[in-house]
């Protein structure tokens, strides 16, 4: 008997890189026009690079967004989960502050409340669907580019 081959999900086939078409083929006619505008958008921060790039279990293939010389955590992950895909952004205590929290609208707030804190960081996570506009995200790439005021307005 011959052995049968079982095809994987892009998404979750660790041996092989797929190209981000196949990833974004996987995606509901509904998300992927959203998943588009979002790269695009996130593409438009001056000095970023998409890269594609195993995160191991959970996040599995992500699309990963880097500041040209920028070392540790990136500045922006798109976990390309066909179910729920994700945009992660991971912020430091100072960054969380430059956001005005005041301002923030439903979603921000939930990216705040459902992030996970490893250490210094806060990985604020919005799920990538109808209540998620890129320009929410982009408010947090710009706070995560952002210099630390906290700590010197309190030594001022």
């Amino acid at each position: 008997m011959a052995p049968s081959l079982v095809r994987r999900r892009a998404w979750t086939d660790k041996f092989t890189v797929p190209p981000i078409e196949s990833l974004l083929e996987e995606f509901s006619e509904e998300l992927r026009p959203r998943i588009d505008e979002l790269r695009a958008e996130i593409r438009s921060v001056k000095g970023v690079r998409e890269q594609l790039s195993w995160m191991g279990i959970p996040w599995r293939w992500t699309l990963v967004y880097k500041l040209r010389g920028q070392r540790g955590h990136a500045l922006a992950y798109l976990i390309m989960d066909p179910t729920t895909p994700r945009v992660c952004v991971p912020l430091t205590g100072e960054q969380v502050c430059a956001l005005e929290l005041s301002s923030l609208s439903k979603a921000q707030e939930d990216a705040l409340l459902d992030g996970t804190k490893v250490g210094t960081q806060l990985w604020a996570s919005f799920e990538v669907g109808q209540d998620c506009a890129p320009e929410e995200i982009m408010r947090f790439l710009e706070a995560a580019q952002a210099e630390p005021i906290c700590a010197s307005s309190a030594t001022a």
